[in-house]
Formats: structure tokens, sequence, C-alpha cells
């Protein structure tokens, strides 16, 4: 680095060449208030998600600036996904609760859809998975008793 030139952040404060918390590669991602190399960063996340009470799938706001049009607003990023709302700073993303909600209705969807090829082994696999979803609290008892039964009424009419 020049003598005569240090890079600095927004608030004045130098930025470091090294990652702040083991200082021993040089820093690649920016996460809240230190500087950090990628694995370095992703325990912060996991740090900041646990004492916001948060889930890692689901980010939060994290505030960049004021909102001059709201009083108790703030601009905010996202941890995780790429949005950018006015909110309180450690709400949840409502961009990666919609995103989960889809991932878990896909799998909901997966898990209740019979294999093409019902055999005894494909059907005792499959019957393990609705058990697994049902421990999860994916599925109801109920809905994978329907599908099951469901499944082989279609497979002894056809």
């Amino acid at each position: 680095m020049d003598a005569g030139y240090m890079r600095v952040a927004p608030k004045g404060r130098p930025i470091p060449d090294r990652c702040e918390r083991c200082n021993d590669a040089p820093w690649s991602k920016r996460h809240r208030n230190g500087w950090y190399c990628t694995p370095c960063a992703a325990l912060a996340r996991a740090d900041t998600c646990h004492q916001l009470g948060v889930t890692p799938d689901i980010g939060f706001a994290v505030p960049v600036r004021r909102d001059p049009d709201t009083p108790d607003g703030w601009w905010c990023v996202c941890t995780t996904c790429p949005a950018e709302w006015v909110a309180t700073p450690g709400a949840q993303c409502w961009r990666c609760e919609e995103r989960v909600a889809r991932q878990i209705e896909a799998q909901i969807r997966t898990v209740l859809t019979p294999p093409p090829d019902l055999t005894e082994t494909a059907a005792h696999e499959w019957e393990s998975r609705l058990q697994t979803a049902i421990e999860l609290g994916l599925i109801t008892r109920a809905q994978a008793v329907d599908t099951l039964a469901a499944a082989f009424r279609e497979q002894q009419a056809s």
C-alpha cells in the first residue's frame, strides 16, 4: 500500500488489508461492522443470526441509511439475498420468507408424489420418506395415509 494513500470506509474508519477476525486472509466480505474473509464472514453471519433469533435461510434487515419519508424507517438490505426495502432493522426479509415457503411447498409436493414404479422396495422407501416428513412437520399423518392409499388403489386398478 502506498504510504500517502489509505482506503477509508464511509464513516472514516480505515479499511483493513486483512480479515479483522482471523488476520490471516485478505478480506473479501463486509458484514455489519467488520471486514472478513469468506469463512469468517459465514461465522459472523451465524453469530448475528443467533443474536437476532432468525434462521440462516431467512435474511434480516441491516440498516443502510434513514428513509426521509418514514419517521422510524430505514433503508435496509438483506443479509442473504439482494433485497432492499424500508423496514425496522432486524426484521426478517420478505423475499427470503417467500423463497423458503416455496421450497417447503416443493418438498411437500415431492414427498407426496409416489414413485413411478411402485415395487415393494420402492413402496418401503417412499413410506420411510413419508414418515420422515411427518416427523419434521411437513405433512400430517392423515395426508400420508391418504396418499399411500390412493397410490395403492391406483396400482391395483392398473
